[in-house]
């Protein structure tokens, strides 16, 4: 059966007109997406670390080398200590999104609101630091 060249014009334009269609749904999808989900990390992050010379500040360099070969930036922020970072990590205004936190001294109220990665003991011999956590806010992490 031969096709008349007016079918063919419409054939082509139905065509288009379903291309167009999934376009525009594919795009209202991923706008939808976006808006209603939070995105991943963003590929830098603030951690409180203490006063300069702080056997925490070594870690957090450790951390920051480590970081930095897998395309995440650590700034390292400097700090009275571990009741400041974790005022730093609490506090929505702050930009601190990780802190070294001594054992012990987060309140039962704040507990929830943070998540531990890990604790930390570093022995020369018989001599101890003493436990610290490494902690940080629920992810995602703010960017």
């Amino acid at each position: 059966m031969t096709e008349y060249p007016e079918h063919q014009h419409q054939r082509h334009r139905y065509g288009l007109a379903l291309v167009a269609a999934a376009v525009v749904s594919i795009a209202i999808a991923l706008w939808v997406a976006v808006a209603l989900w939070k995105p991943l990390p963003g590929h830098s992050l603030v951690m409180a670390v203490g006063a300069p010379g702080d056997a925490h500040v070594g870690f957090a360099e450790e951390y920051r080398e480590i970081l930095a070969r897998n395309g995440v930036r650590l700034e390292l922020r400097p700090s009275a200590g571990a009741v400041e970072n974790l005022g730093l990590l609490l506090d929505e205004s702050s930009d601190v999104s990780a802190a070294f936190v001594q054992g012990g001294t987060v309140p039962a109220t704040a507990a929830d609101e943070l998540v531990s990665i890990g604790s930390l003991r570093r022995s020369a011999g018989h001599d101890t630091l003493g436990e610290s956590l490494l902690a940080l806010e629920p992810f995602p992490i703010r960017a």
